[in-house]
């Protein structure tokens, strides 16, 4: 048997690319605002409420929405777009993935939710 099969490398590089188009395709932010958090936007960063520890205005993701991190020292919630619907759900990596991947994000009804998808605009 080839070490491939054995140690399940095929399945990890599979889980990998489906985090990797996850990522590319959403950002915290959006997901957050999707899943009802106030999102505050200034030159450097955006802010919100953190999922773990539930302060307002600890959360604190790049300009980019690629990653986030709690400044509440006890907390020290970090993580990206996954890691933060884990968080904010209580779900598993691989069921946060599914939906994610499901589209288990919705948006108001007559939203343009053109951020979402990385400039693809999305019209419900």
């Amino acid at each position: 048997m080839s070490s491939k099969g054995l140690f399940g490398e095929d399945a990890r590089t599979r889980s990998r690319d489906r985090a990797a188009a996850i990522k590319a395709r959403l950002t915290v932010q959006s997901l957050a605002r999707t899943m009802g958090y106030e999102v505050i936007e200034n030159e450097a960063e955006f802010i919100l409420t953190c999922p773990c520890c539930k302060t307002e205005h600890a959360l604190k993701v790049d300009r980019f929405g690629r990653s986030y991190r709690c400044v509440i020292r006890e907390c020290g919630a970090k993580g990206d777009v996954i890691t933060f619907r884990m968080q904010a759900t209580g779900e598993d990596f691989a069921s946060a993935c599914h939906a994610l991947e499901q589209g288990a994000i919705t948006a108001p009804r007559d939203h343009d939710t053109s951020d979402l998808f990385a400039g693809k605009a999305v019209r419900q």
